[in-house]
């Protein structure tokens, strides 16, 4: 259940050029498919503030899996029927622990992966550490104003993230109905203790590890994906812990003979590792090390955002290796866009990362090839616990002919899905659409079928041989016409691609010539309806001149060349928010960027010169188009220009007083002299510019603030998926030219 859809990421590469609605067509955000039925929202009168929270959050998760969920025929649930039966079970809960079961009971109903509730102790823990964390850090800042801040008052290099791990440094699998310790951290405690992969661990703090094992299975029903997950769950639950104390775990060695030692957990080697707003943080474990003088190994346990460049610089470390295992076994997902970075520093060809198939329709992911290039051979590792993007990556890259895959099935929980917070403060993970890989396979309750398939056994690990490694370099060592595929085939898919995100966009073919007809007919076309005629109402022309006035007159306005934007902007999509930092900066009619930042993707990059679009994200992706329009014309500014001008429109109707969101507005409708039709909306109590519409989008602009000679906009919005919140605006500054450079990233360097 820890994967991001990059469902995300495509809308944050619209929201560098959101403001460009005067100038092109932007493509309206996808509608879900139309429900069955009307919906109803629930009566929560009377309700004790408590249980209507509950209600309300029962309807949340029922309305948007309605809504939202890939699946329109919900499995062959009724759906309908469902939230009948569970409502009145939701009014009659007493506890919010309660709601969460009854929730995760009804999601259970449509047999699913990453699909569940996530309770709101895990975040309020999180919040915690990060609190702990914030403290420590103004610990260190007030040291250093005072001067205090001496080498011997400098954290040392393992100071600790209070997001850490703490533990003994051990990995167990299933093999056999027995908890088999597969793989133990280097320098970790149990190392140290003389933990070896190959140990049963048969109790831990005097709990049965077989009784235990033997519950859940009734429990779970047998449930593979469960059944599988028991291992992590154990590692994490139980032999992890809080900071230097200590497990008791009872073992038989690599002889069988029983034991029982005492381990203190220790922090162990991770980093910590955002996956989104609504999501809790990971804790990434990145290996790399040479495998002899011709392979490299790299191990990462989940695709998070600080594997792209670990990734990159462990290949510039690794060298001149001709051959490359990824060990994916153990690596639970995370951000499906890190395939991307990852693919393009694999391929010297685009890479088909498979489809994303959503309510609306699919949509294909491409990684293009990047500067950082291995070439070799490459094997990836895979077994039952290699979830979600490791999945996806690991068949894309198989697909591709770019990879040998051995190992065992992968857990085949290969859904994108998103989250939303509940008014109880839990948050609902729920799929957005199902995955197919570039060969038509859905990976979803299946998953990934190794080239070779290696089981993990337990005698071999008592030999200090892991047969899936040793699979892995015995197929590299084989002779060059016997070895995987050292470049990516160029799929159709690929090349479309390749077409779609990089280079000038082609010319239309030719038109056809006419088919030749033995005649001619001639029909007289109706006449085109009469438009009404056009009119210049005084009131429209007072409220578009009163805004004039209001906001500082036009001439300040079209005075502002220049600007620096920093604020934060929150999209919506499929229901689930994501919170990112945003910046804005405007050089004349010749530059203009925008950009956004967060922990979970880093940084993405609209950049406009008049001549071309540029995008480009951390994540790996490039898109750079041909961009003609003028910026004057593209920029916010443009629609407030707009609303002061009067004289450059040939029609004016005031339609009166509406609603518009919580606010109530005039509305005029307008026609420029050149015949676009436009809605310009002013707030009844401000007076001041609340909206302007035009044929290819609109924008809704608030919270005006005093800023040099004018009042400047410091919310600024777009169709309720966008939501823009300014915290600082500064007018005609000096900006440095760096800021307009391309960021490099590492895959940018060969």
């Amino acid at each position: 259940m820890k994967i991001r859809s990059l469902i995300a990421l495509f809308l944050l590469l619209g929201i560098g050029a959101f403001l460009e609605v005067s100038a092109q067509r932007r493509k309206a955000p996808p509608k879900p498919v139309a429900p069955r039925s009307a919906y109803l929202p629930p009566k929560t009168d009377g309700l004790s503030p408590d249980k209507k929270a509950r209600v309300e959050a029962f309807d949340k998760v029922w309305r948007t899996i309605f809504y939202y969920y890939f699946d329109g025929r919900f499995n062959n649930v009724n759906w309908e029927a469902v939230k009948l039966e569970f409502e009145p079970k939701v009014r009659a809960a007493r506890t919010d622990s309660e709601l969460h079961d009854l929730l995760d009971s009804m999601l259970e109903r449509l047999k699913s992966s990453h699909l569940g509730i996530i309770r709101p102790a895990v975040f309020e823990a999180l919040e915690a550490a990060k609190e702990t964390a914030r403290e420590k850090a103004r610990e260190r800042e007030l040291l250093s104003a005072s001067g205090e801040d001496t080498i011997e008052n400098d954290p040392p290099p393992n100071f600790d993230d209070p997001l850490s791990i703490y533990g003994p440094g051990i990995e167990l699998r299933l093999i056999d109905d027995r908890f088999v310790v597969f793989r133990v951290g280097e320098n970790s405690a149990a190392e140290y203790r003389g933990i070896k992969p190959g140990f049963v661990i048969e109790t831990i703090d005097d709990v049965s590890m077989q009784q235990l094992f033997a519950r859940v299975r009734i429990l779970a029903r047998n449930e593979p994906s469960v059944l599988r997950q028991i291992p992590m769950e154990i590692v994490n639950e139980m032999l992890n812990g809080e900071k230097d104390s200590t497990v008791k775990v009872g073992y038989l060695d690599l002889e069988d003979k029983k034991g029982e030692i005492v381990l203190r957990r220790e922090r162990l080697r991770t980093v910590t590792a955002s996956m989104g707003t609504d999501h809790p943080e990971m804790q990434l474990t990145f290996v790399a090390r040479p495998l002899g003088e011709d392979t490299a190994y790299i191990h990462f346990d989940n695709f998070s955002l600080p594997v792209i460049d670990k990734f990159c610089t462990a290949l510039s470390q690794l060298g001149s290796r001709r051959s490359l295992i990824i060990d994916l076994r153990g690596n639970t997902g995370g951000i499906i866009g890190v395939s991307v970075a990852l693919a393009g520093m694999l391929s010297d060809k685009p890479v088909d990362l498979g489809t994303s198939i959503y309510r609306y329709g699919p949509e294909p992911l491409i990684a293009q090839p990047k500067a950082k290039q291995f070439k070799g051979a490459i094997v990836i590792l895979t077994d039952e616990l290699s979830i979600s993007a490791a999945e996806m990556f690991a068949a894309s890259m198989q697909a591709a002919k770019r990879a040998t895959v051995i190992g065992a099935q992968s857990a085949g929980e290969s859904l994108p899905s998103v989250t939303v917070e509940l008014q109880t403060g839990a948050r609902l993970m729920y799929p957005v659409a199902n995955y197919r890989t570039v060969d038509g396979k859905y990976l979803e309750g299946k998953g990934v079928t190794p080239d070779i398939v290696v089981p993990l056994d337990r005698q071999s690990l008592i030999k200090g041989r892991d047969p899936q490694l040793a699979a892995a370099i015995a197929e590299l060592s084989k002779p060059p016409a016997e070895k995987p595929r050292t470049a990516g085939e160029k799929t159709e898919s690929a090349e479309r691609g390749s077409a779609l995100l990089s280079g000038p966009v082609p010319p239309p073919p030719p038109m056809k010539a006419p088919p030749r007809s033995l005649g001619t007919v001639t029909v007289k076309a109706p006449p085109p309806p009469a438009e009404p005629p056009n009119v210049i109402e005084p009131k429209a022309v007072e409220l578009m001149k009163e805004f004039e006035r209001l906001a500082g007159g036009l001439k300040a306005y079209s005075a502002i060349t220049d600007y620096k934007l920093t604020g934060t902007v929150v999209t919506v999509t499929m229901a689930s928010r994501q919170e990112q930092d945003y910046f804005s900066y405007r050089q004349g009619n010749t530059r203009h960027l925008n950009m956004v930042k967060s922990a979970a993707i880093g940084e993405t990059r609209s950049f406009r010169d008049g001549k071309i679009m540029r995008l480009t994200s951390d994540l790996g992706v490039e898109i750079q188009r041909p961009f003609l329009a003028s910026i004057a014309e593209t920029d916010f500014l443009y629609s407030i220009t707009r609303s002061m001008q009067p004289g450059d429109y040939k029609h004016l109707a005031y339609l009166g007083v509406f609603d518009r969101g919580d606010r109530k507005v005039h509305l005029i409708d307008g026609k420029t002299k050149d015949g676009v039709t436009i809605a310009i909306y002013f707030d009844t109590e401000t007076k001041l510019l609340s909206g302007f519409e035009g044929p290819t989008g609109g924008l809704s602009f608030g919270d005006y603030r005093k800023v040099g000679d004018v009042m400047f906009p410091f919310n600024i919005s777009s169709q309720e998926f966008l939501n823009i919140q300014l915290s600082d605006v500064q007018l005609n500054p000096e900006i440095d030219p760096a800021v307009f450079e391309k960021k490099v990233n590492c895959f940018d360097k060969p």
